[in-house]
């Protein structure tokens, strides 16, 4: 990676930082941390890994066997937790629901597939980054569908993500 490109990737997961962390006004002066805040940076270090992986695992057997693998074994361990807990969610399900996941589902899977063919071809660490700007997309859908309002730290993390972006694609 030349300069450039490692400016992009700082400025872009700079921008994603900005973007999707808030101060939760309701908990100012509690020293406590945030549990969503927690929960959030567990996934973050899971899903970095797991993109890493990903990554690697695709240069090594091709996309497509990359994500195959991945998900049959979220489903073995998915079924398996269902079986431990004994819950049986699909007979309570509203037909809509199941639509939406599916959809959802299929949307993860195109997602995934299109990471691992950049990885497979492309340097992961700027497929990766480029990647993991999507909370672009919820942030959009936050403020065009759900009416929310964009803090100033947001716009400001949204703007750096477009410029590393638009560096990286300068670069590459």
């Amino acid at each position: 990676m030349g300069p450039v490109q490692i400016t992009g990737v700082a400025v872009a997961m700079a921008g994603v930082m900005l973007a999707s962390f808030t101060i939760d006004r309701s908990r100012q002066g509690d020293n406590r941390p945030n549990k969503g805040l927690l929960f959030a940076l567990g996934a973050a270090v899971g899903a970095g890994f797991l993109v890493f992986a990903l990554g690697i695992l695709s240069r090594e057997v091709g996309w497509f066997l990359a994500v195959y693998v991945v998900r049959l074994i979220s489903l073995g361990l998915v079924l398996a937790a269902q079986k431990a807990i004994r819950s049986q969610p699909w007979k309570e399900i509203p037909i809509k629901l199941i639509l939406a996941a599916a959809l959802v589902g299929t949307l993860q899977i195109v997602g995934l597939g299109a990471y691992t063919m950049g990885a497979e071809i492309g340097s992961i660490s700027v497929v990766a980054t480029t990647f993991s700007v999507y909370p672009i997309i919820p942030m959009v859908g936050g403020l065009v569908l759900l009416r929310e309002k964009l803090a100033s730290k947001q716009a400001v993390g949204l703007a750096s993500v477009l410029t590393g972006l638009l560096l990286l694609g300068m670069a590459s």
